[in-house]
């Protein structure tokens, strides 16, 4: 059997003219149009009387697929009022006495009213129905024998809409050119406008009786009459418009582990502080990036920092997913319970930011034989468990710490903020380990009717293992960012940085000049790259030639150092260092800044995250060039005194707990 359905291109024929559907009107009428430019705007109860007269035919090659009619059932006494429903029941009980008492229905008014009196004085009604009244409901109740058919139709009374003619013509075209248009005016310039536009007309034909404006009420009531989701479509855009009225008919269903994850970013309602020599310093709101189990809903891992999300916060937040938490929750000797969070997923669910379409993200996804998935523009629906959980996380964490800035400005009310903050990034990460291992992955889950925990202990039973990389450094390696460079004698030059070895010169003596190498180069630390091996099929470290400039400065940092050489304009290699001296005063002297952006963006080059809360502008310098290792030491690991920034601890201000009190007497 063919379907139509209302969309644009359905074709009717009347006669010999056909029309087709253009749009259908926010005041429900459809609005068709020839090939010749005719129009017509007739309402769609017009158009299905023509329709089952068939007077209008839809034409075959117009169709459009789609389901018009649906199964529904009739209303009944429960959805009307609890008034209406005592006037029904009442009605009921005069009909069933009445009934009873004669063994039948009588009609002549002599023999029913002794009968209306007698029940009304069983019932102590003191104004019972008239004759007239009872014949009228005993013919509404025969027909379907329903005592829904006895309640006022309240909804069908009221006044009727008196504009028409020209009156509506120009009311309509106004309502289209004024008010649904993005612009957003209010409703009263479209009034305005119809009074206007009457004036005028009124004024062209004198010889014609002249039209009345229709009031203020009777437009407002007419517009408010507009179908909404139109309304919406014309005012806010289809996008705005179909999240406003989506539906929800199912979900995305999972049944193994690792099936699907689920990876999104948002700010944390909190304001965060650094603690330096002279106090403590606000430094702004800080990213975090998650990736969700769907199937168990356990948290894979995360990642925070204050910089705004890139291609270098999804591939920090992967490979703490994948890999095991036991070196992770060392750190934390008050977190009781375990995180077994790990292993590769079939799939990543993600949104449509530049940070996830980066072409290393997707490089590395294909790398790891992960599936990367894209949801649609302006559709968080598609990847709702992780939306949720980040309105759970702010709700029953963030917002109870101090210094949170809440969800809204009249959520905050006078709660001062940025006085209140004491939290710094390394109790962050603290807090939000602790909550998200012993308390929501303890918690039993609504629509899974157990605990993320539970959930994971369950998948495993179904999993013959969980798969991870074989070499935890190749991890490291592919998580890098890719570029390619041609190798000459002084080695390779990535981010205006010069790397160079004697293994990496042995591929030139192999290949000859001007060879164009593979490597992957880290964004937190420019102290060395590695370089893929065309004859053997590996990748080696290679070091840079400014070990002591280089070793543990991120791109970032070494981004606005060049910005200082530019700006100083003298780009000599010996000013570098001067200039990293220099940059490591101009980071305390941003954290110590006046405006909290100025702050912030000294924490950033600081290179604070939750990786690293103390930052990355502390490290060891070898006394000379002899002293670089092949591989290249973790910074981290020997740090030099006298170029670390002073020793950050955790103090009350303001008379305010400790945050670990805070926590502790928020959470019992």
């Amino acid at each position: 059997m063919l379907r139509f359905v209302f969309k644009r291109g359905l074709k009717i024929r009347c006669g010999f003219k056909e029309w087709g559907l253009q749009k259908k009107m926010p005041n429900g009428h459809l609005y068709f149009e020839t090939t010749d430019g005719e129009t017509l705007s007739v309402p769609q109860t017009e158009f299905y009387q023509k329709y089952l007269k068939k007077e209008w035919v839809v034409v075959d090659d117009g169709l459009v697929d789609g389901k018009v009619f649906y199964e529904a059932s009739p209303r009944d006494l429960q959805t009307f009022s609890e008034k209406q429903r005592q006037k029904a029941v009442r009605k009921s009980e005069y009909l069933a006495a009445i009934i009873q008492t004669s063994g039948r229905f009588v009609s002549t008014p002599t023999q029913l009213q002794p009968l209306i009196q007698e029940v009304a004085a069983r019932v102590h009604d003191p104004k019972p129905p008239s004759t007239i009244s009872v014949y009228r409901w005993y013919r509404r109740f025969m027909n379907g024998k329903s005592v829904v058919n006895l309640v006022d139709r309240d909804e069908q009374k009221g006044r009727r809409s008196s504009i028409g003619g020209e009156v509506l013509e120009l009311l309509q075209s106004m309502i289209d050119e004024i008010y649904l248009n993005p612009q957003k005016n209010p409703v009263s310039a479209a009034y305005e406008n119809v009074c206007g536009g009457i004036k005028r007309l009124n004024a062209s034909r004198p010889n014609i009786a002249p039209l009345t404006p229709p009031s203020r009420s009777k437009v407002y009531r007419y517009i408010k009459g507009l179908e909404a989701y139109s309304v919406d479509v014309a005012r806010l855009g289809k996008a705005e418009a179909d999240r406003r009225f989506s539906i929800v008919t199912g979900e995305q269903i999972t049944d193994r582990l690792l099936e699907r994850w689920e990876i999104d970013h948002t700010p944390l309602d909190l304001i965060l502080v650094v603690y330096l020599d002279d106090g403590l310093h606000t430094i702004g709101r800080p990213w975090i990036t998650v990736i969700l189990d769907k199937y168990s809903r356990m948290v894979m891992g995360f990642y925070m920092s204050l910089h705004t999300p890139s291609a270098q916060s999804v591939m920090k937040c992967l490979k703490h997913s994948i890999m095991p938490k036991d070196e992770f929750l060392a750190q934390f000797d008050d977190i009781k319970s375990i995180w077994p969070a790990h292993g590769l997923p079939e799939a990543l669910v993600c949104d449509n930011g530049m940070d996830l379409h980066a072409s290393a993200v997707v490089k590395v996804c294909h790398e790891l034989g992960i599936q990367l998935q894209f949801c649609p523009a302006k559709s968080p629906k598609y990847k709702g468990s992780i939306e949720r959980f980040f309105r759970r996380l702010n709700e029953e964490l963030i917002h109870t710490l101090p210094g949170t800035v809440f969800s809204n400005p009249k959520q905050r009310g006078d709660y001062p903020s940025e006085r209140m903050a004491c939290i710094d990034m390394e109790t962050l990460t603290h807090i939000v380990a602790k909550w998200i291992v012993d308390i929501y992955h303890q918690t039993p889950h609504k629509t899974l009717k157990t605990t993320p925990a539970a959930k994971w202990q369950e998948g495993l039973q179904h999993r013959a293992g969980i798969e991870l990389p074989a070499d935890p450094q190749q991890l490291s390696i592919i998580m890098g960012i890719p570029a390619q460079r041609t190798l000459f004698h002084y080695g390779l030059e990535v981010n205006g940085l010069y790397y160079n070895s004697q293994s990496l010169q042995v591929i030139r003596r192999q290949h000859g000049h001007n060879i164009r190498v593979e490597l992957k180069y880290y964004e937190d630390n420019l102290g060395y790259v590695h370089a893929f091996d065309p004859t053997h099929k590996e990748y080696f470290q290679v070091p840079a030639i400014k070990q002591e400039y280089a070793n543990g400065l991120t791109l970032d940092q070494h981004e606005a150092i060049n910005r200082l050489l530019k700006e100083s304009g003298d780009e000599r290699a010996e000013n570098i260092f001067e200039r990293r001296e220099e940059l490591k005063v101009l980071i305390c002297k941003a954290q110590k800044g006046k405006k909290m952006a100025q702050r912030k963006h000294g924490a950033v080059l600081a290179g604070v995250d939750s990786e690293r809360p103390l930052g990355r502008i502390h490290k060891k310098i070898p006394e000379s060039q002899s002293d670089i290792p092949e591989t290249v030491p973790d910074p981290s690991k020997v740090p030099d005194p006298s170029l670390a920034l002073p020793s950050l601890k955790v103090t009350s201000r303001h008379g305010f707990p400790h945050q670990n009190e805070f926590w502790e007497s928020n959470h019992e």
